[in-house]
């Protein structure tokens, strides 16, 4: 018998809804940075901000499709969601937080850039130029994490549905 207590989908609830605040955050984060390398051009900056809130989406989408599965012990339950929709639309929001912070990368390197030819022209160039030039390597490093997140999440989804089709292929149908 499948056991759902009010304190599970409580926490689930509350779990979801700080993921959609931390992303929501995050994107913020993510356009307030594009504004300032890219020379204050809010396209940039709205385009991240708006790239961001696909994932923020697929979150609050998650809430209200949360249902109890059973599953073998010592687990019993878990939460999961059973909307046809939330997977697609979590890939999608995680490609799309690739996305921004590419642009973000793209961003950073054509400033790096146009204060290399600065330089080059010997004109003094601010100690913010280096921290940018620095700086890279952090948006990189995010970017890799967010590619491989997205990758696994992928990967997860087809695992599951390659696990449900075994399970139906080993159903006995004779009965």
């Amino acid at each position: 018998m499948l056991t759902l207590s009010q304190s599970d989908y409580t926490a689930d609830v509350v779990i979801s809804c700080a993921s959609a605040l931390f992303h929501l955050t995050n994107g913020a984060f993510t356009a307030l940075r594009a504004y300032a390398i890219s020379n204050h051009s809010v396209l940039v900056a709205s385009a991240g901000f708006l790239l961001s809130l696909v994932l923020v989406t697929a979150e609050i989408h998650e809430i209200p499709t949360i249902v109890g599965a059973t599953v073998p012990d010592p687990i019993g339950c878990v939460l999961s969601s059973d909307s046809t929709i939330w997977k697609p639309l979590l890939v999608a929001g995680q490609a799309c937080t690739v996305v921004a912070e590419a642009l973000l990368v793209i961003a950073t390197w054509r400033h790096i850039y146009t204060a290399k030819s600065a330089n080059d022209a010997r004109i003094d160039t601010p100690i913010t130029s280096v921290l940018l030039r620095d700086g890279t390597l952090y948006f990189i490093a995010i970017l890799a994490a967010l590619i491989l997140d997205t990758t696994l999440t992928v990967i997860m989804g087809v695992g599951i549905i390659l696990m449900h089709l075994s399970r139906f292929a080993d159903t006995d149908v004779s009965d």
